[in-house]
């Protein structure tokens, strides 16, 4: 993934890593512009800041003309950044009380950064699956992993094969000869088949009323029909659930690639329950009622 893609907000399919150059333009942009701004006329930062920057300010209408105030007409090289900073984001439009507030400018941009498109998904259904994917009750882990499948990055063979770093794009499940893509290692494998049916009943209850059907969108990316029936919590619940079992398929498929060892299926199963406990008794709490009244707003798969 190129950078400037992973710094993205993770609501739109990024890794919400720090931009340094957003950070520090927009607290540097900001402030200056508000030295400019100072009505004081008995204060030199201000008063030099606008002798520097007097011209360009004037040009974006933020700075009245006073003919009795001497301005340079070119921007030393330090304000020469504030200006192709603006430019950079299109911020020369915006109102002063934007470009005055540092947080309000990177909200502003942060904002506008579209949406990370997901093979076979509306952009409406692709902004659901990067909700899911940073969605706050995950751990870490798996919010990695979610990040990884819906980008379809997870490094299995076929990904691997692509770019030099594997002999074949085969699944190393035994008497599987297909390729291991993400969707066949987490949905068409055998494998993954035999784990999603032994491990039904623990999703089963989750799902939505009326016979909603367990699919890849639903499983893999927590997307589907149905969903914006359940309430934020049910949907937690839910989505936990299956992120415990794509955990086991991936972790189980590590062991026999890395360490040849084979995990049979009942062992899977106790992997899967013993996380969801884990996850149970970590968000819901041990009685089960839960530590927190209300699920983040964020997380409702119901909200646009």
């Amino acid at each position: 993934m190129k950078r400037d893609i992973v710094k993205k907000k993770p609501e739109n399919g990024g890794k919400g890593l720090p931009d340094p150059h957003l950070f520090l333009g927009s607290r540097f942009t900001a402030l200056h512009i508000k030295y400019a701004l100072t009505p004081s006329e008995d204060n030199k930062t201000a008063a030099m800041t606008r002798f520097w920057m007097g011209s360009y300010l004037r040009t974006l209408k933020i700075l009245p003309v006073a003919l009795k105030s001497p301005v340079s007409f070119n921007l030393p090289k330090e304000y020469s950044f504030i200006k192709t900073f603006l430019k950079k984001y299109l911020l020369e439009q915006q109102d002063v009380t934007i470009l005055t507030n540092h947080k309000h400018l990177v909200s502003f941009v942060q904002d506008r950064e579209p949406v990370s498109p997901v093979p076979g998904l509306t952009l409406r259904e692709a902004t659901q699956v990067w909700r899911n994917a940073a969605h706050p009750a995950l751990q870490n882990r798996h919010k990695d992993l979610s990040w990884m499948v819906a980008h379809e990055i997870l490094p299995v063979r076929a990904v691997m094969h692509s770019r030099g770093m594997a002999k074949n794009p085969i699944c190393p499940r035994p008497g599987c000869n297909f390729p291991e893509t993400v969707r066949h290692l987490l949905w068409e494998c055998g494998a993954a088949r035999d784990l999603w049916a032994k491990t039904g009943p623990l999703y089963f209850p989750c799902l939505p009323a009326g016979g909603a059907q367990l699919g890849y969108q639903l499983a893999i990316l927590g997307v589907g029909r149905g969903l914006k029936d359940l309430t934020a919590q049910e949907f937690t619940s839910l989505w936990l659930t299956l992120n415990v079992i794509k955990d086991a398929s991936w972790a189980t498929r590590n062991l026999l690639v890395g360490k040849r060892v084979t995990v049979p299926l009942h062992a899977c199963e106790l992997k899967v329950t013993s996380m969801l406990q884990g996850y149970r008794t970590t968000i819901f709490g041990r009685g089960g009622r839960g530590l927190h009244g209300k699920v983040p707003a964020a997380t409702d798969p119901g909200r646009p």
